[in-house]
């Protein structure tokens, strides 16, 4: 199934969003690594942005691992200039991700903070890759 992930919120946080199906209804909200720039129209001013430029990317099933950890199936983002091992996975925060999309079902904040997270992420991510379970790859347009 192809997908569309509208981005709503660039944050020194995060950037946050929703993945849409086909139909256009969201089926996950989404987290991706946020890092600080300038604004092109004003020096002064900092903005946050992903890796991953707006766009349309074909993403393929493949074995991946991160850092150290044991390997497991997700999708990679192929295509994006400069940059690759953009996978889809599990994650709540920020940090939890170098340019990847982590996959939720809700938002929330850190306990005793007023930076955002994503929720029920792992529950997502198996929704997600069970979704996908028929495809070895689709196409993803990133608003």
């Amino acid at each position: 199934m192809n997908l569309r992930l509208v981005r709503n919120a660039y944050r020194k946080d995060g950037i946050f969003g929703e993945i849409l199906n086909e139909s256009g209804n969201t089926i996950f909200v989404c987290l991706e690594r946020s890092y600080p720039s300038v604004d092109e129209s004003d020096s002064s001013i900092e903005v946050y942005l992903p890796k991953v430029p707006k766009g349309k990317y074909r993403c393929v099933r493949g074995e991946h691992k991160l850092s150290d950890l044991v390997p497991f199936e997700t999708f990679e983002i192929t295509g994006v200039d400069g940059c690759f091992g953009i996978l889809f996975h599990a994650g709540n925060y920020n940090e939890d991700s170098s340019g990847c999309i982590l996959v939720g079902k809700g938002m929330g904040f850190k306990l005793g903070g007023k930076d955002r997270m994503i929720t029920n992420s792992v529950k997502a991510f198996k929704e997600f890759m069970a979704i996908q379970k028929e495809c070895d790859e689709f196409w993803i347009t990133i608003e």
